[in-house]
C-alpha cells in the first residue's frame, strides 16, 4: 500500500444510543466525503457492552470490526494500540487523532462524587491529603466552614440540564464509568510507535485550557479544542476538505476543523468555539511568559487586594463553566493598574497570539480568544485536586490561587 499523507483517527465513547448514533451518522458522513487514496479514516467506538473498529479508505469503502472484547476507554493501553495498528495497517506521512466525547478541562474538577475528607463528606474537591501543588493542612484551609454553599456547583447544576446526554470530563467510560484523564491522554500518545501526533482534536467541552495544552505539549504538534461546551463536529466537511487538499500541513489540517466549524456557527447550525494552537515550543513560551505574570500578580494581593479582587470575581471574562476564565481577559484585566503587571500581560498577549492558529466563537460567548486558565471564583473548590498530577502544578499561578484562595474566603 503506498503511504498517504494523512491516517485520521477518531476515537469515540457513545454514552447512550442517541450519542452512538450521531457517531454513526459521522461515521457516514466521512465515508460520503473521502474521495482520494491520500487519506484513510480509522473510528474506534466504545459503546455500552461493544467496541467497534471501522477501516474507511476510497479502496475499501468501509470495513467494520467488533473486538472480541469491550475496550475500557479510560485506561492507557487501547489507545496505545490503535495509534499502533492503525499506523500499520494504513502508513501515512502524518497523524491526526480525533478524541470524542465528554471533557472537562482539568480532571477533576467536575467530580461531584463523594471523596473522604471533602466539605460535607464530598463536593468539588478531594481529601485534605490530596497530592498536588498544595500540603494537606494548606489545602484544608482553602475550604470554608462546614455547611457553606457550594454556589459553583449550583451554578452548574442549573445550567448543565440545558444540554443533555453530553456531561463533563472526558468520558465516562459507559461500561466501567471511569475516565480517561489527560495526564493518562499524554502517556498513551507518548507510548504509541510515533511517540505523538501531528493533530490532536478534543471534540469535548472546556478543553482548550493552557493547563490542558501545556500538559499535551508534546503530544502533538497541535491541539484543536472548544473553551465552551462542545457538540459535535462536522466530521463530513472537514473530511471533505481535507480530500480536497490531501497536502495540507498540519496548521492548515488544524485550521480546517475550525473554518468548518465556523461554517456551522454562521448557518445559525451550533452556538459553541473551537480553537487551534500550537503546541511545542510555542505552547512552552506562553506558558513562561504567563509565569512572569503570574508572579508579580501574585504581589498584588497583598499590595492591591480591592483590586484583583475585583479583577477575578468581576471584570475577567467568563465561561460557561465558572471554574474558568479566557487566559486573554485575565492578562489584560488582573493587574491593569500595575505598569510592571501591565508589561508581563502584553507579553502574554502577544506569545498567545503566536500560539493561536485561529479560532472560532459563536456570539453568545462574547471575548473569548481561544484559551482559557483555571480561575475559581469559589473557595471551596480543592486546588490541589484539580491540578493534582499536571505538569501545570509547579507554575506560579497555582501559587496565585493557593493565596488568593485564603484572602477571599477570609475577605
Amino acid at each position: 500500500m503506498t503511504a498517504a499523507t494523512w491516517n485520521l483517527v477518531v476515537y469515540a465513547i457513545a454514552g447512550d444510543a442517541k450519542e452512538h448514533q450521531a457517531v454513526l451518522q459521522a461515521i457516514d458522513d466521512m465515508r460520503a466525503a473521502l474521495t482520494t487514496d491520500r487519506c484513510h479514516i480509522a473510528v474506534q467506538v466504545m459503546a455500552k457492552g461493544q467496541t467497534t473498529r471501522y477501516w474507511i479508505s476510497s479502496a475499501d469503502r468501509h470495513r467494520t470490526e467488533t473486538l472480541s472484547e469491550v475496550v475500557d476507554a479510560s485506561h492507557q493501553a487501547p489507545l496505545t494500540a490503535l495509534l499502533n495498528l492503525v499506523g500499520k495497517r494504513f502508513p501515512a506521512a502524518s497523524t491526526a487523532l480525533t478524541l470524542w466525547a465528554h471533557g472537562s478541562g482539568l480532571d477533576h474538577v467536575h467530580d461531584y462524587r463523594k471523596k473522604p475528607g471533602g466539605p460535607g463528606g464530598g463536593g468539588l474537591g478531594g481529601a485534605a491529603g490530596s497530592s498536588g501543588v498544595l500540603a494537606g493542612d494548606q489545602a484544608a484551609r482553602l475550604r470554608t466552614p462546614h455547611g457553606r454553599a457550594l454556589s459553583a456547583r449550583g451554578r452548574l447544576d442549573a445550567w448543565l440540564p440545558r444540554h443533555p446526554g453530553y456531561g463533563c470530563r472526558w468520558g465516562p467510560d459507559p461500561n466501567t464509568g471511569r475516565f480517561l484523564t489527560n495526564v493518562t491522554m499524554r502517556k498513551a500518545i507518548a507510548a504509541s510507535l510515533g511517540g505523538r501526533v501531528d493533530v490532536l482534536a478534543i471534540n469535548a467541552c472546556w478543553m482548550a485550557t493552557l493547563e490542558v495544552e501545556y500538559e499535551l505539549r508534546h503530544a502533538a504538534a497541535a491541539i484543536v479544542a472548544s473553551q465552551v461546551y462542545a457538540t459535535a463536529w462536522p466530521y463530513g466537511a472537514i473530511v471533505e476538505a481535507l480530500a480536497r487538499h490531501p497536502d495540507q500541513a498540519t496548521d492548515q489540517l488544524a485550521q480546517t476543523v475550525v473554518a468548518a466549524v465556523a461554517a456551522e456557527i454562521a448557518a445559525g447550525k451550533r452556538d459553541d468555539a473551537v480553537s487551534a494552537l500550537r503546541c511545542g515550543a510555542a505552547m512552552e513560551a506562553l506558558a513562561a511568559a504567563f509565569d512572569t505574570y503570574a508572579v508579580r500578580v501574585t504581589g498584588l494581593i497583598d499590595t492591591a487586594w480591592d483590586a484583583v479582587r475585583k479583577a477575578i470575581m468581576e471584570d475577567v471574562q467568563r465561561l460557561d463553566d465558572p471554574y474558568q476564565a479566557d487566559l486573554a481577559s485575565v492578562v489584560e484585566r488582573l493587574g491593569q493598574q500595575d505598569p510592571q503587571a501591565q508589561r508581563a500581560g502584553l507579553a502574554v498577549a502577544r506569545q498567545l497570539e503566536a500560539t493561536r492558529i485561529g479560532n472560532t466563537v459563536h456570539h453568545q460567548h462574547p471575548g473569548l480568544q481561544g484559551l482559557s486558565i483555571f480561575c475559581p471564583k469559589d473557595v471551596e473548590v480543592d486546588l490541589a485536586d484539580a491540578y493534582a498530577g499536571t505538569e501545570f502544578r509547579t507554575h506560579a499561578w497555582a501559587g496565585f490561587l493557593a493565596k488568593f484562595q485564603p484572602r477571599l474566603a477570609a475577605s
